[in-house]
């Protein structure tokens, strides 16, 4: 059986799944050796990196990536843009180029 959500809903379900899995993401200054100001990371309560954000563009974390294109069965182009919408709720004065898998 199929379903049709709308995009507000899917990132409140990649929300509660984060929180969830990962708790609460923290913003720390990311220690990229090309990191300019403002470029930051987002960690989880382990100290693991799921996101960076570096130089206008923003990296996921590869398990993160793949397990959620896995579970709302999602091409990579739609989880990118799932996720571009996703920042930009939660860091709307963060300019935003392109998002794309880490290989880190």
């Amino acid at each position: 059986m199929d379903y049709i959500i709308s995009e507000d809903r899917l990132i409140r379900l990649i929300d509660k799944y984060m929180n969830e899995s990962f708790g609460e993401l923290k913003e720390i200054p990311s220690e990229h050796v090309n990191a300019r100001e403002g470029d930051f990371d987002l960690v989880s309560n382990d100290g693991r990196i799921m996101f960076s954000y570096l130089d206008y563009n923003l990296a996921i974390y590869t398990n993160l990536y793949y397990t959620l294109m896995g579970l709302f069965n999602l091409s990579g182009i739609q989880i990118e843009r799932i996720f571009e919408l996703w920042f930009k709720k939660h860091y709307p004065n963060s300019l935003l180029l392109s998002v794309y898998c880490s290989i880190y």
